[in-house]
């Protein structure tokens, strides 16, 4: 699972093989499970904590992730929680 969260405090989810949610502001991202897998399959200049099973992006890597995820095939339609 992968959270996006909005500075105003709304979450959007998004899943491997869905389209990336659009919304204009990243505060934080949170990824676990496939999610996680696929960051690190797709992003190799985040920090990752070794051996970590969920991490918290905030600020520039938290934008850069939701900025970023078309390019690496996510998609590009809404899909809002």
């Amino acid at each position: 699972m992968l959270i996006f969260s909005e500075p105003n405090g709304t979450d959007h989810r998004w899943t491997v093989g869905n389209p990336r949610p659009l919304f204009a502001e990243c505060g934080e991202v949170y990824a676990t499970d496939e999610e996680l897998t696929f960051i690190r399959n797709h992003f190799d200049n985040l920090p990752f904590p070794a051996g970590a099973k969920r991490v918290v992006w905030r600020g520039d890597f938290a934008r850069f992730i939701h900025d970023n995820l078309d390019q690496v095939g996510a998609g590009s339609l809404p899909n809002l929680v």
